[in-house]
């Protein structure tokens, strides 16, 4: 029976039932009989049991499989558990952000109400500078200073700061003018010249110098000028020739430097040129001790001071002014270096001795080297003496020099070159036509030429 045939019975038997209304017969073992003829299960007149012996091992083969992927899904689902050592754990440091991200805004915080803590600009060891304007500085609560333009000062001590007991500034360049109220603590400007104690008052300090360099081996400090001004109250002039008070009698008063050109023999008055100055000043000793009949007089120690100096050397002047400028001390200024050099103009040519306006604007004389004679006896230098012969006022030399209770000249040079139509002199022994007093011609070996004098006496 092909397939074909068997459609035809089967569509009659489904009809037949439907019109018959019987049973109709099993036919499935006869139709997969017959679509499977391999398979012992479908084989017709079998019993209708499954055969287990084959299809029990691919059951039992799938359900392992399904018990094996059900484990599976579970466990890779479950979250690791922690691993816990025994070592404590290491900080980690935050993480960078990275530059070009900002971080994010934080919350912002009400500012709490504390009182900031402000730094004293004004502590030891600062330095002040001025230069077009004026400055006000504030010390210790007691002391008000105002530092003039083109001033420098520095702070080295403030009462209550350590063991200080006392505010002290040092004035290196320039003025100050202070203020220090009474019985509060005391108040002192220190400088290269002197230091001035306060103890409540009202003053002006003024420390001027010179412009130029210092020449080599010379003093430091010399070309400098110190005035004070008292417009309240008292202060004290500590310097190394002597001390000097000065109140709202004297309210003048301080220090200088220059050349001593001349004294009298009474050892009263002095003449000098003082760095700051072109011409000479006149200076007689301080009145002390009141009116002649109450026991009043010239200083005495300011009398000996005179005597201890001598024309042609630098000195340095205490002064103070009462009815003109009046000597309170005085000392010499030898040069720190046994030798040196010095650059200047010619003001004044002598016999033996010459006189700079130097470049550090001071004013020196040197002499001429001595050296000895026939009979062994001491004179100038010939060598010297025409090398002076050469100068004339005016010319830019530098002089080297050695230092013997005067500066003595070991060679001149000239800076502006060789003069034209110097004379040449023919001889050491030759007469030399200097200038001297009043312009007079003279010969050498007559007495010897003083400094010109000014017609009359400057003051301060």
């Amino acid at each position: 029976m092909n397939r074909d045939e068997a459609r035809d019975r089967l569509v009659d038997t489904l009809l037949h039932e439907a019109c018959g209304g019987e049973e109709p017969p099993d036919l499935s073992a006869r139709v997969l009989s017959r679509a499977f003829p391999n398979q012992s299960i479908f084989a017709r007149g079998k019993s209708k049991r499954v055969d287990w012996r084959l299809w029990g091992p691919a059951f039992g083969a799938a359900a392992l499989m399904g018990i094996v992927v059900g484990l599976w899904l579970v466990l890779a689902n479950r979250p690791a558990a922690p691993i816990v050592e025994n070592n404590p754990p290491e900080k980690k440091a935050p993480a960078r952000q990275p530059q070009d991200r900002k971080p994010a805004p934080q919350p912002e915080v009400a500012p709490q109400p504390e009182v900031p803590e402000v730094e004293d600009p004004f502590r030891p060891g600062t330095i002040v500078q001025t230069h077009g304007e004026p400055r006000k500085i504030e010390l210790a609560g007691y002391c008000a200073l105002e530092l003039m333009p083109h001033s420098t000062l520095k702070i080295e001590q403030a009462k209550g700061t350590g063991d200080a007991h006392t505010t002290q500034v040092a004035l290196h360049a320039g003025a100050l003018e202070s203020s220090v109220e009474p019985g509060q603590g005391g108040f002192a400007v220190t400088t290269e010249l002197g230091a001035v104690a306060v103890l409540g008052t009202r003053f002006m300090v003024k420390l001027a110098h010179t412009d130029g360099p210092r020449g080599e081996g010379n003093r430091k400090g010399e070309g400098r000028r110190l005035e004070i001004k008292v417009a309240e109250g008292k202060v004290k002039l500590d310097a190394p020739m002597g001390d000097l008070i000065l109140n709202t009698e004297q309210k003048e008063g301080g220090i200088f430097t220059g050349l001593l050109v001349g004294k009298d023999r009474e050892n009263k008055n002095i003449e000098v040129k003082a760095d700051y100055d072109d011409g000479v000043l006149k200076l007689g000793p301080r009145w002390i001790g009141g009116m002649p009949d109450a026991g009043g007089g010239p200083d005495k120690e300011a009398q000996e001071r005179i005597a201890r100096v001598y024309p042609s050397h630098r000195v340095r002047v205490l002064w103070v002014r009462a009815e003109g400028p009046r000597v309170a001390g005085v000392e010499l200024l030898p040069p720190e270096a046994k030798e040196g050099t010095d650059e200047g103009r010619v003001t004044f040519i002598g016999d033996a001795m010459i006189e700079l306006r130097t470049t550090a604007g001071t004013w020196e004389r040197y002499m001429a080297r001595q050296v000895k004679g026939d009979g062994g006896r001491w004179r100038p230098d010939g060598e010297i003496l025409h090398q002076i012969e050469r100068l004339k006022k005016g010319d830019r030399v530098r002089v080297s020099w050695k230092y013997n209770e005067r500066k003595q000249i070991g060679r001149i040079e000239m800076l502006d070159g060789p003069r034209e139509g110097a004379k040449e002199r023919e001889g050491r022994d030759a007469p030399v036509e200097r200038e001297g007093r009043e312009g007079k011609d003279r010969k050498e070996g007559d007495r010897p030429a003083q400094p010109d004098r000014p017609k009359k006496d400057r003051d301060f």
